[in-house]
């Protein structure tokens, strides 16, 4: 739960958000995952949806909304040491329920993990305060549990 964004490096944009990587690496292991986000009607916010699906990642949880799709520009000083400039007012920062059921069916399902990120920064730690006594039924922990992972 949390940001999906793009990472605007010197070298070109990458997909980035810990939540969205979380949830492709741990698919790669046949663990099914879901990433719970928004990205903006933009072309930024349509390539996300297409990037996740072509990676098989489920997105029936990433709402479309009319904020601009995340971005998080990265520059690199004279010593090569990046600096990051996350933009505000952005679609995972508004992240839309039309209702508290639709998380507690997702929460239902048997030892999810929530990974949440910068999210935690801004008004979506509002929202987790509302869905935490539903996460705490469920005994979901708002932090990733990679240790059931196998090994590579």
């Amino acid at each position: 739960m949390g940001e999906a964004l793009w990472d605007c490096l010197p070298d070109g944009r990458k997909i980035g958000g810990a939540p969205a990587n979380f949830a492709y690496h741990v698919s790669q292991y046949g663990i099914e995952s879901r990433v719970i986000s928004a990205v903006g009607k933009d072309d930024l916010g349509r390539e996300i949806l297409d990037t996740f699906t072509t990676m098989g990642l489920n997105t029936d949880y990433i709402q479309t909304v009319d904020f601009p799709t995340g971005t998080v520009d990265v520059t690199l000083d004279e010593k090569k040491i990046p600096h990051y400039n996350i933009v505000q007012g952005v679609a995972w920062d508004n992240i839309p329920w039309t209702s508290l059921r639709e998380l507690e069916l997702f929460a239902s399902v048997p030892s999810p993990n929530v990974v949440r990120c910068l999210a935690a920064l801004s008004s979506i730690s509002s929202m987790l305060s509302l869905i935490h006594p539903i996460l705490t039924r469920y005994s979901i922990s708002i932090c990733a549990r990679i240790s059931s992972l196998p090994k590579c």
